[in-house]
């Protein structure tokens, strides 16, 4: 079922597959802008802007529809708001102190864990194990010279992606629209801020870098996490699982492109393998 998407009177509609894609894309590039700017906002800050300036776009979007006023749906949104400040700042202290497509190799481990345990057709069991194949290829390997501290939080990372995919259908039908993301980016924001007020004396203020975090937080939260958020409605949780296998892979790429991390040439092998195990869990998925 293709997904509706209404811009100023224009409706365009995806199949959720694509918008499983492009927000792989747009996570990476994200992703690679905090990292370049790590210099002058560390990971804690990086953490806090992400989640404040999300809010902040997510709230414009969330103007027409009316937030729940019950406890139980509030309740929610501040477990959600725990689950999205866990996944930042585990991720970025992840990607401060290891290589970017190591950390989003385990993080990736959330989904996938979550796949394995959804199967139930052996021919799943198949494409997963092949995109278990193409994220250790994708994987620079996991050297006893890697910080063991950015590892626990890649490792971290994967849990509260987990978590997060499990919780994102259940926000969905408490709030209207996208207002469950932003009342979880609100509780986010404030849950981070003691980790920017913590680096506060070695943080670098000025209008590029704060116009740099707003574009690391729309691209690697608002838009990824909106369309994630969307495809989640009609799509299995096992098919979203191997689909964002493609994750790691798109972190070589993007490392490669942005950040001048090396990629050799397994790194196509590792491109190809994972692609068919996307493409096969997707076409055989038949859950609604």
């Amino acid at each position: 079922m293709n997904i509706q998407i209404k811009a100023r009177g224009t409706k365009l509609e995806f199949p959720p597959h694509v918008l499983v894609l492009l927000s792989i894309t747009s996570v990476q590039i994200g992703t690679a802008i905090a990292i370049l700017m790590f210099h002058a906002i560390p990971a804690g800050g990086a953490a806090f802007f992400n989640a404040f300036f999300s809010t902040l776009m997510l709230g414009v979007f969330s103007l027409k529809f009316r937030l729940p006023r019950t406890y139980s749906a509030w309740t929610a949104a501040f477990g959600f708001g725990v689950i999205i400040s866990g996944m930042f700042l585990t991720f970025f202290y992840a990607v401060e102190r290891i290589p970017m497509a190591v950390a989003s190799t385990i993080e990736f481990m959330g989904p996938l864990t979550l796949s394995v345990i959804m199967s139930r057709r052996p021919i799943h069991f198949i494409f997963i194990g092949m995109a278990i194949v193409g994220i250790a290829l994708a994987s620079p390997g996991f050297e006893s010279s890697l910080d063991k501290v950015g590892l626990l939080f890649a490792f971290l990372s994967a849990v509260f992606w987990a978590a997060f995919i499990i919780l994102s259908p259940i926000i969905s039908r408490l709030f209207e629209g996208e207002s469950g993301l932003m009342a979880g980016m609100a509780f986010a924001s404030l849950l981070t801020l003691p980790f920017l007020l913590s680096q506060i004396d070695i943080i670098m203020i000025s209008p590029s870098v704060i116009f740099a975090e707003f574009l690391m937080a729309a691209f690697s939260t608002v838009l990824p996490l909106s369309l994630e958020y969307f495809a989640l409605r009609s799509m299995s949780a096992r098919t979203f699982g191997v689909l964002v296998s493609l994750e790691p892979v798109a972190a070589t790429l993007i490392a490669f492109l942005v950040l001048s991390q090396p990629l050799e040439s397994v790194m196509l092998i590792s491109i190809l393998v994972v692609t068919i195990a996307a493409i096969g869990i997707s076409l055989t998925d038949r859950s609604k």
